[in-house]
């Protein structure tokens, strides 16, 4: 298999699968040997992951609010088309 044809291969299959199928796939296709697990995340990479996860944690937990500008253009659009 050609490298493009690899590289190609493998993005198809990060952007439609998680971790574990990832492995799997890339086992299956001589990316990966059998006998070995993921290695550990860089530390530098797992502490900026701790931190956006924590992030979307605090965001998530937010009551969603509308900025004026976006209320007021609803309304006015709504008392526009409200027929």
């Amino acid at each position: 298999m050609a490298d493009n044809e690899k590289a190609k291969l493998y993005q198809e299959i990060v952007q439609k699968a998680d971790e574990r199928t990832v492995l799997e796939r890339m086992r299956l296709h001589g990316f990966w040997p059998a006998d070995r697990g993921l290695p550990a995340d860089p530390p530098d990479e797992a502490r900026e992951r701790t931190l956006l996860e924590a992030e979307l944690f605090r965001l998530r937990r937010e009551p969603r609010r509308q900025p004026r500008a976006c209320r007021s253009g609803r309304q006015q659009w709504v008392a526009e088309n409200d027929q």
